[in-house]
């Protein structure tokens, strides 16, 4: 009997080293092939040299779009996916996960519901949820949905964790759960990046609408003109899916394993580049928007020039002396990365790329900062 379960967990062992080394030869494959790039119009100089800068950093492939608003387009999709050894081009009509970015979507229809009387930002959570539990920690009844937009309402990952990488993630199914917990610091006091603030929020938006959070932002930013842009229901791949590349000790299973549809609101959602960048061109270049998604007086006690520093309503703010202001967020997942940029005149690139460094967040910030010289050359 020993013997039985030694051998089943060599098998699963040797399976395992397998799967690791066959992904490493993929990516070290993809590397090595010849550049190869598609575009909707020919590229200038400038979008030539970002997509081999990004290139360099070890990426295997992805997606670029940049839109200007006096209608100016280039779509550009580049480089390999592929498994086991087999190998295909990144199309422009791949769909890919888009991480983190999701939340622009949430935070820009909560500020578009705001602009139509709906809600108001300075709304305290717990009202907007109908919770009238008193909660453990008094300083919760203190959170507004404008603190949870800009990543200031006292949740802290590096403290309590992050339960939205959780398979069965408290939020939204069990929001009574928020009324047990104990806040990391004083609402406003600090800026802390959190997946959970933003569920909240989505699940404030669904209350106080009372339409789904799918259709709720569908619908609000006219979401049936994008014919790509998706939210992600199952655990399982979507059609026309790219293939990523993994950094140990990421898989493909870890990817997969995340609870999209309870993620809805933070990462639960994919799409095409191009359409992504349309998108945002569409909702930056609206009458009355550009200045209250980039700006909204918010950033002035900030130091524009520390990056991953200021962030706002829907974007982080950097500019170094003497360049030009660069809105920005990124996102981040097993097998991959994404940005998306905008300047004061609306000008929005968005980058989509099928590879990230297990450890990614100086990964993400050597990306930005191509975008960020891109954006100013």
């Amino acid at each position: 009997m020993r013997l039985v379960v030694l051998a089943s967990l060599l098998l699963v062992l040797t399976a395992g080293l397998y799967i690791q080394h066959s992904a490493i030869i993929d990516y070290r494959l993809a590397l090595a092939m010849p550049f190869t790039s598609h575009c909707s119009s020919e590229p200038d100089d400038k979008m030539k040299a970002l997509i081999t800068h990004i290139q360099q950093l070890g990426i295997p492939g992805g997606q670029i779009s940049f839109v200007k608003p006096d209608g100016y387009t280039v779509d550009c999709a580049f480089g390999w996916g592929g498994s086991g050894g087999v190998l295909s081009t990144v199309s422009e009509q791949n769909i890919f996960r888009y991480a983190s970015l999701a939340k622009i979507l949430t935070s820009i229809t909560a500020i578009k519901l705001a602009q139509q009387h709906t809600i108001a930002l300075n709304w305290h959570l717990l009202p907007s949820l109908g919770l009238k539990t008193q909660p453990s920690d008094a300083r919760i009844t203190d959170i507004t949905l404008s603190q949870l937009l800009r990543h200031r309402a006292g949740f802290d990952r590096s403290i309590s964790g992050d339960p939205m990488l959780k398979d069965q993630p408290w939020c939204p199914a069990h929001l009574t759960t928020l009324s047990l917990l104990k806040l990391d610091f004083t609402p406003e006091e600090k800026y802390s990046y959190s997946n959970l603030g933003y569920c909240l929020l989505g699940q404030a938006l669904v209350q106080t609408t009372g339409k789904p959070l799918t259709k709720l932002i569908t619908d609000t930013l006219d979401l049936s003109q994008y014919s790509s842009i998706q939210p992600i229901v199952s655990s399982a791949g979507l059609t026309d899916e790219v293939s990523y590349f993994f950094d140990s000790p990421d898989t493909e299973q870890q990817q997969l394993r995340f609870n999209y549809p309870a993620m809805l609101a933070s990462g639960g959602w994919a799409g095409t580049a191009a359409e992504l960048s349309k998108l945002m061109q569409q909702q930056l270049s609206a009458e009355n928007s550009t200045e209250l998604l980039l700006d909204a007086g918010i950033y002035s006690e900030c130091d524009l020039t520390v990056w991953r520093n200021c962030h706002g309503m829907v974007f982080y703010k950097y500019q170094q002396p003497q360049q030009h202001v660069m809105y920005w967020r990124d996102g981040s997942l097993p097998g991959l990365s994404a940005f998306v940029a905008a300047t004061k005149q609306a000008d929005t690139v968005v980058l989509l790329l099928n590879y990230r460094k297990y450890q990614w967040l100086k990964f993400n910030d050597a990306i930005g900062m191509q975008i960020y010289r891109y954006l100013n050359n």
